[in-house]
């Protein structure tokens, strides 16, 4: 840029009044460029008198790199530039050339500087501490410290082979060694290759076998971070489950610690940590709590995920920045004030799972060092207090990349056993599974029977009680659940099937025994439990496909209601729950009406609103979910004709429950399909000749044989209350009713239904009584 051009851009500012605000700005941007220097200096990189001499070189200095024209010029993977894992080598500047060309932005290259000078910085203090261990602890059969080589040349004076010590690092040594900058001075251990501990300890600092992310590999880990932002920092009800479990997940942990006090003294200030936590994810921390949350954050106890990044993402995030700062100032329009509000909700639910994420952690931290630990050794036992989900093996990003959640698995399920080392908390899971039978126990004497003479209290499912501690209300109803933690969950299965199995009784241990077992599979299995060996093996992106296909979602609930392979298949846009979002059923009826179809034949498009609503639900994640149980609420509040359970209201459904409204259905198409397929069994028996086969095979499942008739009739009765549902939705739709009218049918259609449905769930609830 010449001096006319710079001349002209200075004029522009100041006509337009904004001087002072850029002076203000480059202020800013100055202290940004100097603490990055002075980070350097603090942790090693470069000596004071390099710093000082690289701030007498230019009066004013920002970096002039890329290419205005065309873009970046290259950017490192590493930010550290000295290859893998932990190793700092190299010059911490490049040199200046001078250039004809305009740079590109120097603001987003500055930043990146900054960056790297913290990455580069942090690196290097774990670097120079691994050297200081190496120094204080000599071992020539393990390791080196700026290891000496003697080589040979020839001497071209004498003729002769002459023998010489170099200090230079070997390219044959370049892999086991670590190197460090102390003062701006480097120094390295080598590790010897030759001793197999040493080439682990190297393996470990250097990554020698990290896994290198090859290009479907990289983009499906993008998919699951994604996802997991969805489900876990976007999602408003995780804030809930998040705090139960991490609460009750170190309350076993700490058990299993030598920390006098620390369990009691963690749980007494939760309550204060967690406001601490919270206001200091959104930089408003202050008072005796600030200070704490202060020396927690800066000591590692934290956790948090950086995010490494390029030129290109620094001026997009630049430029976003602007873009919401004229939002704030009512600059833009309705678009511009719509993605505001949107990034700004979605920004303080991060924020606020960020809080509840760390607030245990801060708890331990403060209590850890009133007890007398260091701030590192405090700082350890905060972050490992839970999941660590910054702690990962060399397969760890190719893992996680395959599977949602892997890491945070095997390291949950390595923290309960390292727990469970400890007597103390072996009493502790004991007590839990104990508490568990009697719950179970209780549970079931509290609840009501539903119509169809079922308890309401097994009706809830598996899932559930797997996942959460119920508690039944005194109505018999509805209950109170608690979220439990992944893993100790196992632990309150186990109680409470051995209570179910004897309270049940009958041939139904096995069905509570493979719920056991799937529990078991999902607490501790880092890709995941199901029923199906299909969905164990399957990468998280393909899931979807399996579940459609086996027509089951991750809970083992049937996504819609399955075709009865003894008749005539209905349009798939006809299968749904009542518990489906009607804006789903508006959605599917007018693809399948528009593509050709209607209320018997399919069209060209015909889905489920049920497939719609679980595919929404699987790429926008809970966060998603949260969204369209409010769409859904607020749709239902406007018809007296839908029933809205504790299950359909957002955040309270954490944490309160009710019989789930697809439950019976679900069960009434099972048990007919069963019904169906017993019969067919014995005719096949029959068929190829063999009356006695038939005859005990009929004796054996006398109870269901004997629902041959309730299910025939009752699919004859299903039939004509789904004639009687496409008659006035038709009708609707041709405005030969009005909407009072359509309600007040819907109503009556709705209720013969339901008696279809409970009529016979009740004669197998009393066929499967008097079969045992």
């Amino acid at each position: 840029m010449t001096d006319l051009e710079a001349a002209a851009i200075m004029s522009r500012v100041r006509k337009a009044g904004k001087m002072e605000a850029m002076e203000r700005l480059a202020k800013r941007v100055d202290q940004i460029r100097d603490d990055a220097l002075d980070y350097r200096v603090q942790t090693g990189l470069i000596s004071k008198e390099e710093a000082d001499e690289w701030r007498s070189t230019y009066q004013f200095y920002v970096p002039l790199r890329g290419f205005k024209e065309t873009g970046t010029d290259a950017i490192p993977e590493r930010m550290n530039r000295s290859g893998g894992g932990i190793n700092v080598r190299g010059r911490e500047s490049k040199q200046a050339f001078g250039r004809r060309s305009q740079a590109d932005s120097p603001l987003a290259y500055l930043i990146l500087q900054a960056e790297e000078a913290i990455i580069r910085g942090e690196t290097n203090i774990v670097a120079a501490r691994f050297y200081n261990l190496a120094k204080a602890n000599p071992d020539k059969e393990f390791w080196s410290i700026n290891k000496p080589t003697v080589r040979q040349r020839m001497n071209e004076e004498s003729g002769l082979v002459e023998s010489y010590t170099t200090y230079n690092l070997l390219a044959e040594d370049k892999d086991w060694t670590v190197s460090a900058k102390i003062n701006g001075r480097e120094v390295r251990v080598t590790m010897n290759k030759e001793n197999l501990d040493a080439r682990r300890l190297a393996d470990a600092m250097r990554n020698l076998t990290q896994h290198q992310l090859d290009w479907v590999t990289l983009h499906m880990g993008k998919v699951n971070r994604f996802l997991s932002a969805v489900n876990t920092s976007y999602n408003p009800e995780f804030i809930i489950t998040n705090a139960f479990r991490d609460l009750q997940t170190a309350t076993f942990n700490l058990s299993g610690e030598s920390v006098k006090g620390i369990v009691r003294g963690t749980l007494k200030d939760y309550r204060k940590a967690l406001a601490a936590s919270t206001k200091g994810a959104f930089g408003k921390h202050s008072g005796e709590w600030g200070k704490w949350y202060d020396e927690f954050v800066m000591n590692g106890g934290r956790v948090y995920f950086n995010k490494v990044e390029n030129v290109e993402e620094i001026k997009k995030r630049i430029a976003s920045a602007a873009e919401m700062a004229k939002a704030k100032a009512g600059e833009g329009g309705p678009r511009l004030q719509a993605k505001r509000l949107f990034l700004a909700g979605r920004d303080m639910i991060e924020n606020l799972n960020n809080g509840v994420e760390n607030a245990v952690r801060l708890s331990v931290y403060k209590n850890a060092r009133e007890a007398g630990l260091t701030p590192a050794q405090a700082a350890s036992i905060a972050k490992n207090v839970t999941v660590n989900f910054n702690r990962r093996g060399t397969a760890g990003p190719a893992m996680n990349a395959a599977y949602l959640f892997f890491n945070a698995s095997v390291q949950g399920s390595a923290r309960i056993l390292m727990a469970l080392r400890s007597p103390r908390v072996r009493k502790m899971v004991a007590g839990v599974m104990i508490a568990a039978a009697a719950a179970e126990i209780l549970n079931a004497m509290m609840s009501a029977d539903d119509d169809d003479g079922e308890s309401i209290y097994d009706k809830i499912p598996a899932f559930e009680k797997s996942r959460n501690i119920i508690l039944m209300m005194p109505d018999g109803k509805s209950y109170i659940k608690i979220p439990m933690p992944y893993g100790y969950n196992a632990f309150w299965e186990a109680g409470r099937s051995a209570a179910e199995i004897a309270r049940r009784g009958g041939d139904r241990w096995l069905e509570t025994m493979g719920q056991f077992a799937g529990t078991v599979a999902d607490a501790f299995n880092p890709i995941g439990g199901s029923d199906s060996l299909l969905n164990i093996l399957s990468p998280t992106i393909t899931d979807p496909i399996v579940d459609l296909t086996l027509n089951k979602d991750f809970t083992g609930k049937p996504i819609m209601p399955n075709q009865s392979p003894y008749g005539p298949e209905e349009p798939d846009n006809q299968r749904y729950f009542n518990s489906v979002g009607p804006h789903w059923r508006a959605i599917t009826d007018f693809f399948n009406s528009a593509t050709g179809g209607d209320e018997v034949m399919p069209g060209a498009v015909d889905v489920s609103p049920e497939t719609l609503e679980y595919l929404a639900g699987t790429v926008v994640g809970s966060a998603g979910g949260f969204l369209d149980r409010i769409v859904n609420l607020t749709t239902k509040g406007f018809d007296d004709t839908e029933e809205v359970t504790a299950n359909d209201i957002p955040l309270a459904r954490k944490v309160v429950g009710g019989k789930p409204s697809w439950v019976d259905k679900a069960s009434y198409y099972d048990r007919v399909k069963r019904v169906e397929q017993e019969v067919s069994y014995v005719e096949d028996y029959l068929d190829a000749g063999n009356s006695d086969d038939a005859r005990s095979y009929a004796e054996k499942n006398r109870n269901i044989l004997t629902l041959e008739g309730a299910a025939k009739q009752a699919k004859k009765d299903m039939r004509d209350v789904r004639k009687a549902r496409r008659e006035i939705e038709t009708a609707r739709e041709r405005g030969q009713i009005d909407d009072a009218t359509y309600r007040q049918k819907k109503e009556v259609i709705d209720r013969a239904d339901k008696l279809v449905v409970t009529e016979f769930n009740t004669a197998w609830n009393q066929a499967m009584q008097s079969g045992e």
